[in-house]
């Protein structure tokens, strides 16, 4: 725990852009999962149109009038909301923020959604889990994070997905890959045809698809991407987006062009504060600032944590 500390410690010396005080620690102890779900880890898995202008007013008054007339006659249309074709009511025993609501670590997951919608302040929250190295429990960590988002009414919250290369949220929820974020992204798919509904119907989830890992990159970064992001940033109200780790691929700082805030998973007693400063400077130089550090706890109950799935 004091590595992790110091190394955001040292991050924010080195970096005005990091604040200390929206570091959030969570200690978080997931030993009651069971092994079935542990071997599931490791398999496979409008905007309105223009106006044309109009003529000047003679007077102020009356153009604030005929403004006020314009809007009520050409009112800006809301983003229709999205209806997934799909749907799965299963939860891994690692998401305890619905099988163990009010147990210590949804609690404690409850926390950082509130202190990330004050970072927030109020509006929407577009939040990308990442972390130094695989095997630092990111995974069911947005996937918990996501859930405790869908808890607060008339808000939609959308899970995405975004290891094309090793994505392992499908396994977490019985959903498949195909037809996912990849797909999306190529144009192969409706955005119906691709999100799935999950236990309520404020929970969407992206799973993340197949793709060649010689066109990840393209799909990324290309015109649609941004199309696409775009158009569900306008239909959802909390996105959490699920990142590969930093150090191993690039994928991380072209993801943080979507988001407001970028949260770091590390593991207490394993990850090097050394990886933690190299992961905080790989994404401070590609413009994604660290909002904070999610630390996670395997001793809390001196027992083992989940598993994250092999990345490679």
């Amino acid at each position: 725990m004091g590595n992790v500390l110091k190394a955001m410690q040292q991050s924010a010396r080195n970096s005005d852009s990091v604040d200390p005080s929206t570091v959030r620690v969570v200690s978080m102890a997931v030993a009651e999962a069971e092994q079935a779900a542990r071997e599931a880890l490791d398999a496979d898995s409008v905007v309105a149109a223009p106006q044309p202008p109009r003529a000047p007013a003679p007077t102020a008054v009356m153009d604030s009038v005929a403004s006020v007339i314009q809007e009520e006659i050409h009112p800006v249309a809301e983003p229709a909301p999205i209806t997934p074709l799909r749907r799965s009511a299963f939860f891994s025993p690692l998401v305890l923020t619905h099988h163990r609501p009010r147990c210590q670590v949804s609690e404690q997951i409850r926390q950082t959604r509130t202190a990330l919608i004050r970072i927030a302040n109020d509006g929407p929250v577009r939040c990308m889990i990442t972390s130094s190295q695989p095997q630092e429990g990111k995974t069911v960590t947005a996937t918990n994070l996501a859930y405790s988002f869908s808890e607060i009414t008339q808000k939609r919250t959308l899970l995405i997905d975004a290891d094309l290369r090793r994505g392992s949220v499908a396994p977490l929820l019985g959903m498949t890959r195909k037809n996912g974020l990849a797909e999306l992204l190529a144009g192969e798919c409706t955005p119906e045809e691709a999100i799935w509904s999950a236990g309520r119907e404020s929970f969407h989830v992206l799973t993340a698809g197949t793709a060649k890992l010689d066109h990840i990159g393209e799909l990324l970064s290309g015109q649609r991407a941004d199309d696409v992001m775009g158009m569900l940033a306008a239909a959802y109200d909390y996105i959490v987006i699920d990142s590969p780790p930093v150090i191993s691929v690039a994928d991380a700082g072209i993801l943080g062009r979507w988001t407001n805030m970028t949260l770091l998973a590390v593991r207490i007693h394993r990850t090097h504060r050394k990886l933690v400063e190299q992961a905080t400077q790989i994404l401070e130089s590609v413009g994604v600032h660290l909002s904070g550090v999610i630390a996670l706890d395997s001793s809390a109950t001196g027992r083992n944590y989940y598993r994250y799935a092999n990345y490679a």
